[in-house]
């Protein structure tokens, strides 16, 4: 086979020589290259150098240099970090036999890790602990090896290789090229390599010596139980500290007997992070003092020695859930005692957080001590004693109910029942008369199974629009189809719809829908969850409105259906935190809706629409039952006085005798029911 002319590396045995001075292709016959053991094809640009196998970087040779089994080139010396390394160098053969004796003994130690545990403490209380000296010997063996896997991984980037294309029968050609070796290896073997390099074992023992778990047991309490107590803590402390601890280091400290001032600031001064944990606790000022100790003082600094330029200060607080401080301390990791699992992973969280997370804590710790201190304490103690006697001095108390429904209920002094004779005088003598009134508790009983208004209710709304001077509407929460349905026939009644998102004046006049822009997007994540409930609460449903979706659970269990509608609750408030929509809980439902949309504002818009007309209302009623309807009072009581004249008369009232934001109240549907315009006429 013919040859082109270009620089080789010829490899030979020992018994072989070469009469020649030097070796070039020049004088080098292919006959002879075919009789040699081996040979690798080198570029112009580079040629090995004979002494360590490196290889250089310039096109001139002058001697040959006997290397082992077979000769090589030398070339002028370079850094060695630019030098690329021979794969068939005496250098690198030599390495491979260290590394492989290096991974031997890697193979030999790790088995060694599992002999470390072992069986100690006492004939009552066995436990497992850890051989301290052969922890230490088999580490060291394993830290040695490492460090020869990350010399390998070194060399491996220096190393040149054949390329695969240029092998032919013997002959290669090499790979110097410093970023191709490196782009080789990263592609084959160079993540197995580091994982293999990583001192996985020995990061096991990396906390040893650098905890301290002092526990203060100031008990002065000598029941039998706290003692049999203290033998147990102290007998796990000892095989603790059998196991772990070493000459001069105990990781488990126990202080028996009280501790004075000084010494717990001592205490709380050094210590890293705080650990109160009780199952069962009051207020618990521990992580308060701790925080305070943790900021310091010049006095205390000075005390213990501590660098007063040492700056910011950091600390670290794991409480119960179950104490009564733990809902003031938001930076706190709070844990559940009962729950082992999770205690651990607070502490751990504790010491190993980084340092900045400890200033942050700490700081916001810091900010809300200082500031809720005892005469913060005192002076809104005192502010809410004035406030409540003084609402004790305008509220009226009332016992509703018998036996285990028996209950006080306390009500405005203002707050008394409509009564009817003022009501019907006051409504015969006005000309432009509004009559608001709620659906469900108001016109019809809310227990009642049958939602659809009986005749005496249609008779009554029927006889209320007949007189020009009234405007009546129903402001509702149910969709507009029901509801046009029920009061056909009433021709003259206006309807408010879903909260006043929809509003006609009569049953010939077409809907006006409020003039707020929104996207209803939300109601596909709602959906699902009330879906989820709706499965697992029986009696449940759901209803679909335009704008909103309602849960219903009056026809469930009362315990559960209320549980489940609490529940429901704070998990849509969370599902839609960011979304422009409203969660509220009535009576027997959850509804979610656009914000915006309440019946204050429909009757806001009623009002705003007849002064516009021309025809202010001089007297009006508004009769509601529900939380829906508390929003109606307070815009009657807030907003509607300044845009009637001052003569005009307002009724707010609610149905049944509770605390509400309007001024009157009726017992039941009935009385609602009784408000009739004929009796206007029995009192002239």
């Amino acid at each position: 086979m013919e040859l082109k002319k270009e620089k080789l590396v010829r490899f030979y045995s020992d018994g072989k020589k070469n009469n020649e001075s030097s070796w070039g292709l020049g004088r080098t016959e292919p006959s002879q290259l075919e009789r040699s053991s081996s040979a690798y094809k080198v570029p112009p640009s580079s040629l090995l150098k004979p002494d360590n196998g490196m290889v250089g970087g310039r096109n001139r040779y002058n001697e040959t240099f006997r290397n082992g089994n077979f000769k090589v080139f030398p070339e002028d010396h370079e850094p060695w970090r630019k030098r690329i390394l021979d794969p068939g160098s005496k250098i690198v053969l030599q390495w491979n036999r260290v590394f492989i004796f290096s991974c031997l003994v890697a193979l030999f130690v790790d088995p060694l890790y599992f002999f470390l545990p072992s069986l100690g403490g006492n004939t009552d209380s066995s436990c497992v602990k850890t051989d301290f000296h052969l922890r230490i010997i088999v580490t060291c063996f394993r830290t040695v090896a490492d460090i020869f896997y990350l010399l390998h991984v070194i060399i491996k980037f220096r190393t040149a290789y054949v390329a695969p294309s240029s092998r032919v029968f013997g002959r290669g050609e090499l790979v110097m090229d410093p970023k191709k070796i490196a782009r080789r290896y990263i592609r084959s073997d160079f993540f197995i390599d580091l994982i293999a390099t990583l001192p996985l074992p020995q990061l096991v023992f990396v906390a040893h010596g650098k905890i301290i778990l002092c526990d203060s047991s100031s008990a002065t309490l000598t029941f039998e139980w706290i003692t049999s107590f203290g033998y147990i803590l102290a007998r796990a402390m000892n095989e603790t500290n059998e196991m772990f601890g070493e000459l001069g280091y105990e990781p488990v400290v126990i202080i028996n007997g009280p501790l004075s001032s000084q010494e717990k600031a001592a205490y709380y001064a050094i210590a890293d992070c705080c650990v109160v944990t009780p199952v069962r606790d009051g207020m618990n000022l521990v992580p308060y003092k701790y925080t305070v100790c943790r900021q310091g003082s010049p006095v205390l600094d000075e005390a213990l020695g501590i660098d007063k330029a040492a700056q910011p200060k950091k600390s670290m607080i794991v409480v119960s859930e179950f104490i009564g401080c733990s809902p003031s301390l938001s930076g706190a990791i709070r844990v559940n005692p009962w729950n082992i699992d999770d205690l651990c992973s607070g502490m751990y969280h504790g010491i190993t957080a980084k340092d900045t997370e400890k200033e942050l804590r700490h700081e916001k710790h810091c900010k809300y001590i200082s500031t809720h201190d005892v005469s913060y304490w005192a002076k809104s103690f005192d502010h809410d004693l004035v406030r409540a006697c003084k609402l004790h001095d305008d509220l009226r108390f009332w016992s509703m109910g018998m036996g285990l429904r028996f209950r006080v209920v306390a009500l405005s002094k203002n707050f008394k029942k409509l009564s009817m004779d003022h009501a019907v005088w006051t409504y015969s003598g006005m000309n432009n008369r509004l009559i608001l009134l709620d659906y469900d508790g108001t016109v019809i009983p809310e227990n009642s199974a049958d939602k659809t208004p009986s005749s005496k209710v249609i008779s009554v709304l029927n006889s209320l629009c007949s007189d020009p001077k009234n405007i009546v509407f129903i402001v509702s929460g149910r969709g507009r189809d029901n509801l046009s349905k029920w009061f056909s026939p009433c021709e003259k009644l206006g309807i408010s719809a879903e909260h006043g998102y929809f509003t006609r004046w009569t049953k010939d006049s077409s809907w006006e829908t409020c003039n707020l822009t929104m996207s209803f997007d939300w109601k596909s994540m709602v959906l699902p969850v009330m879906e989820h409930y709706t499965e697992e609460t029986d009696g449940s449903f759901i209803e679909q409105k335009e704008s909103a979706l309602v849960w219903h659970h009056e026809h469930a269990d009362v315990l559960f259906g209320s549980f489940q509608a609490k529940d429901l609750l704070h998990h849509l408030e969370n599902v839609l935190s960011n979304e422009p929509v409203v969660v509220k809980r009535g009576r027997g439902i959850v509804e979610v809706k656009p914000q915006g949309i309440s019946k204050g504002t429909a009757v806001e818009n009623i009002i705003s629409t007849m002064i516009s007309q021309g025809k202010e209302p001089d007297f009006v009623l508004c009769i509601g039952d529900d939380y829906s309807d508390e929003v109606m009072f307070e815009t009657i009581a807030a907003k509607v006085p300044n845009q009637l004249p001052a003569t005009a008369k307002v009724f707010p009232c609610s149905v049944g005798m509770k605390p509400s934001k309007a001024k009157y109240f009726l017992d039941d549907t009935d009385e609602v029911i009784k408000l009739r315009p004929y009796q206007s006429r029995k009192v002239r």
